[in-house]
């Protein structure tokens, strides 16, 4: 199990820090494994679920991911700093959470759909199941 320490800034961000441990495991072919951090941009306890994604080619391991025509984000991970250059982008490859506009009718759960509270730094989210 991933062992975390929660930061709360002031603009309200909550930030889920991965403390390493010697059993933490490193691959290159694992984007997930450099994770130093999730950041969460909203309060995820009122969310159902969030879209999990992957941005490739992204120029910064720790900034604010700025992704366009996703819709709303939520939340983005954090590299560590020793985190590989993806050799096919030149850039670093992130996670990132959103959800769209008609997620937010609370209508039905997407396929794509997973549980906000599940996610850690390293950790895929677990899958909701659609309605």
């Amino acid at each position: 199990m991933v062992r975390i320490r929660t930061k709360r800034h002031d603009d309200g961000r909550v930030e889920l820090i991965r403390v390493l441990t010697a059993e933490d495991s490193w691959s290159a072919e694992d984007p997930l494994a450099y994770e130093a951090s999730i950041v969460w941009l909203v309060d995820i306890e009122s969310l159902p679920f969030v879209r999990e994604s992957m941005a490739r080619g992204v120029k910064s391991r720790t900034a604010k991911l700025r992704a366009s025509g996703v819709g709303q984000m939520v939340g983005y991970a954090k590299l560590t700093d020793d985190a590989p250059v993806d050799p096919q982008t030149h850039g670093f490859t992130r996670r990132f959470f959103y959800l769209k506009e008609k997620d937010l009718s609370g209508e039905r759960i997407p396929k794509t759909a997973v549980d906000p509270r599940s996610i850690l730094p390293g950790v895929p989210g677990r899958k909701l199941r659609p309605e």
